[in-house]
């Protein structure tokens, strides 16, 4: 039998439902982003022969999250039971 060393673990998780609305919360904002960010590198490759950069359009995201995604409930005390 070998020893295999493994970076990860299963952990199953038991979410209060105020905790199961933030998570629903969380991923619905994360997916508005993906898909912002698809968009704006579509839009610029298709109208302006224009490719952004990883580290550009990463700036640019950071700063919209920061301006229209962050929430008060998002921080790490609202989901804790």
């Amino acid at each position: 039998m070998t020893n295999k060393n493994y970076l990860t673990a299963k952990i199953k998780l038991k979410p209060t439902a105020e905790q199961i609305d933030v998570l629903w919360e969380l991923s619905e904002a994360a997916r508005q982003i993906y898909n912002l960010a698809l968009e704006q590198r579509r839009m610029l490759r298709n109208n302006f022969r224009v490719n952004i950069g990883y580290n550009e359009q990463s700036a640019q995201l950071t700063q919209i999250r920061k301006e229209y995604f962050f929430k008060p409930a998002f921080t790490n005390r609202s989901v804790r039971p």
